[in-house]
């Protein structure tokens, strides 16, 4: 037995290559798949306002959920981009009745008058980001500007059609497939309260001020055939408006992802060099297999409002060794060893909301969890006289390789000291005897096996980045984010079930790949502003919170993780982020005092990230399990 549905929904103007599309969990609407969501009809046409409808035959007397999203197809292919979705946490829901229904679902976003759209994820398009800092433009000698704007515009070679046939059935090699130069749109977003979302430029560019800092963004299907074109306007006579002072290219096939340095490119006005412009880029690609995503369900930026603050306990159970990067340090040490199987089952045992961890990728591409982003190894010699400890980046060695060097032949790993009960005790075991779970480097997904499901996690992707001195967190070439970062979703996706994940991130470029290649997990983007215990990160974006909250909000991210001094420093930027619907995590040393905690927690910060969840006493039950309906072992 079936009902026939006629679905109708509303929608503000869309243009010609927007549609809205109806996806669901029966086999009728695509089961949810991006690559199979039923295409409707607007009835005023889709450059007009007005009712979009489709009808569909669906099994009857069951309970159908259901989604609306808007997208745009790539020619005649399946391929689907999906630009904004219903996101609410809990889909739409009928129960089919009878030979005939209509469903008038109004508004497009709005369910049970609360409206929830996000944007959409990267499907099948590819991403560049050009990022542009305050004074990018050096000019020559002799050409002297003080005001000037830029415009970024890009094209590509579209595929538009096959070729001729010819009399033996083979395409003719000189008309094959026809290609045309498409322009496609380059957005703009600017770090401040008036321009942090995407928009479209101004014809004659926007003018760049001393504390910008811009990011131009555009998708393609076809990224290596994409060419930038960036033109410089002089804008020091306003009574004439902006006159060209030069122009500027950028092949999509030079830009990288693992760029950590600007590209400094000639500025032209015919064949005379004007001068050189300061550009970051990069390029990101859809996650692999893209299948691993759906419309099903998202937390990406869902937050329970009325919850207490979440204690998550950093490493695990807390830190378990004297961190020397620290320019200052306290004495809070753990005694599990940190970032093992066992601290982890620890800190879920005395109660922590969640457990914070890091995560490298190796060279043959496994997660595994470790502080920082390389492994300091000295020989067993440990005299003083001996040399500095050698630093190896996780992404240079195999897992083989990274266990062999943790069995301690011929290096043990520095600062790594399992079953002491003190500081600085030596261990009770020999390194043969020790047990998996207290072994560093465990893999990512072992962490996930073995964490009960109600305690949830906060993944750091760690990347090495520059200081603001010039200094590199390390001294080996980057490896590529679009590999660590597709490499960790693979197994959080397959993994994670239905515990409670955020990710965060450092390097800005990381935080925004986690974002626009996934749907599901929340993101959030970690920072420190001015501090007398680290050394401030160069990108602009890093280094003040203000910036991170536009940077967050520019890209939908869910929250921030902040440092105490600024939340201490700055009360305000806490209620400032709240409001714009950030959440506010806290990280940093000072956590480990009892008072500062009060305060942040009557200040109101959504989490807490800290060494003492020790003191709680065993089987303490943390807040997901005091929550009614909260998933348990």
């Amino acid at each position: 037995m079936t009902c026939t549905v006629h679905f109708h929904v509303e929608t503000t103007a869309l243009t010609e290559d927007k549609i809205v599309c109806l996806t669901g969990d029966a086999s009728e609407l695509g089961q949810w798949s991006v690559s199979q969501v039923i295409r409707m009809s607007s009835h005023d046409g889709a450059v007009k306002q007005g009712r979009w409808s489709i009808v569909v035959t669906l099994p009857r007397d069951r309970e159908v959920k259901y989604r609306y999203a808007i997208c745009s197809f790539h020619g005649n292919s399946d391929a689907v981009r999906v630009l904004q979705w219903e996101s609410a946490r809990i889909p739409r829901t009928l129960l089919t009745q009878g030979d005939k229904m209509t469903v008038d679902d109004g508004k497009f976003g709005t369910i049970d008058g609360v409206s929830k759209i996000e944007r959409g994820w990267l499907t099948t398009h590819s991403e560049y980001r050009l990022m542009v800092d305050s004074d990018p433009f050096t000019p020559a000698a002799g050409c002297g500007v003080s005001a000037y704007s830029i415009h970024i515009s890009a094209s590509s070679q579209d595929d538009i059609g096959s070729g001729q046939q010819t009399g033996a059935g083979k395409t003719s090699p000189s008309k094959r497939m026809k290609t045309c130069c498409k322009t496609e749109p380059v957005l703009i977003r600017v770090l401040n309260s008036e321009e942090h979302q995407p928009h479209e430029q101004q014809p004659g560019g926007r003018l760049i001020n001393s504390d910008d800092y811009s990011i131009y963004s555009v998708q393609s299907m076809k990224p290596g055939s994409v060419v930038f074109t960036i033109d410089l306007y002089s804008c020091d006579n306003e009574s004439n408006g902006p006159t060209l002072l030069g122009k500027s290219w950028l092949l999509g096939s030079n830009v990288k992802s693992d760029a950590t340095e600007d590209q400094v490119l000639p500025v032209l006005l015919g064949t005379q060099i004007v001068g050189v412009l300061s550009v970051r880029s990069i390029v990101i690609h859809p996650l692999s297999p893209s299948s691993l995503c759906n419309m099903e369900v998202s937390y990406s930026t869902h937050w329970k409002w009325n919850r207490a603050t979440l204690d998550g306990s950093h490493r695990g159970f807390g830190r378990s060794h004297r961190d020397s990067s620290l320019l200052q340090d306290i004495p809070v040490y753990s005694h599990v060893p940190e970032n093992t199987i066992r601290a982890f089952q620890k800190g879920a045992l005395h109660g922590a909301d969640f457990v914070e961890f890091d995560v490298n990728v190796t060279k043959d591409h496994v997660p595994i969890v470790y502080h920082d982003c390389e492994a300091k190894l000295t020989t067993k010699d440990t005299s003083k006289d001996s040399s500095a400890p050698l630093k190896l980046p996780f992404w240079a060695m195999t897992l083989d390789q990274l266990r062999s060097l943790r069995k301690g032949y011929p290096f043990v790993v520095d600062e790594v000291s399992p079953y002491h009960s003190k500081q600085g005790e030596s261990p009770s075991l020999s390194e043969a005897d020790w047990p998996e779970e207290i072994r560093p480097f465990p893999e990512l997904q072992q962490v996930l096996h073995a964490l009960p499901i109600h305690c949830g996690a906060n993944i750091e992707v760690k990347f090495p980045m520059t200081m603001e001195d010039e200094a590199k967190e390390s001294d080996f070439p980057p490896p590529d984010r679009n590999t660590i970062v597709d490499t960790i979703l693979n197994i959080v996706l397959r993994h994670g079930g239905a515990r409670r994940i955020v990710f965060s991130a450092f390097d800005p470029e990381i935080c925004t790949m986690l974002r626009l290649k996934q749907n599901k997990y929340p993101v959030h983007y970690l920072n420190y502003g001015r501090t007398d215990k680290y050394l401030c990160y160069k990108d602009p974006r890093s280094n003040t919170v203000t910036n991170a909250m536009w940077f967050a909000l520019s890209e939908e991210m869910a929250g921030l993780v902040c440092h105490n001094d600024d939340v201490i420093r700055e009360p305000s930027i806490l209620k400032a982020a709240n409001d714009k619907g950030l959440v506010v995590f806290v990280w940093g040393e000072d956590n480990n005092r009892p008072d500062l905690v009060k305060s942040l927690k009557d200040m109101g910060v959504q989490g807490i990230i800290h060494d003492r969840v020790s003191l709680n006493p065993e089987n303490s039950p943390n807040i997901y399990l005091q929550e009614k309906g909260a998933p348990r072992n």
